[in-house]
């Protein structure tokens, strides 16, 4: 299912994706796009970070922290001061991993929504 998401964003303008590699395997990826604004960011647009997975085996090995370093370059050439990212409220590990990044708790939020249909 990512996969097919992803598809969709490459070749779209201000997307970017970054792998990790171990040997001849993918072990892990960074994905970020520019979007007109983010939640917590002051800057418009904004370079965002869409997602990242480490294969387990590889977290805990910096992998995470060369790909978001990776996308903060990115970001930084296009000239950006900041970027944003987002987890799920549960995502605690998600959370940590956020601030041994740099990153630092903006706001929470809880979505909602009403069917329209009959």
């Amino acid at each position: 299912m990512h996969l097919q998401d992803m598809e969709k964003l490459f070749g779209k303008r201000g997307f970017v994706c970054f792998l990790a590699w171990h040997g001849d395997q993918a072990v892990g990826f960074a994905e970020a796009m520019i979007r007109p604004f983010a939640n917590g960011c002051h800057d418009r647009p904004v370079p965002f970070l869409e997602g990242l997975w480490v294969e387990s085996k590889f977290r805990r090995k910096n992998v995470g922290r060369q790909l978001v370093a990776a996308v903060e370059e990115w970001a930084k050439k296009k000239g950006f001061c900041e970027l944003g990212s987002d987890a799920y409220i549960a995502a605690h590990v998600s959370h940590q991993a956020h601030r041994a990044y740099g990153f630092n708790e903006t706001e929470r939020v809880v979505y909602f929504r009403k069917s329209l249909r009959r």
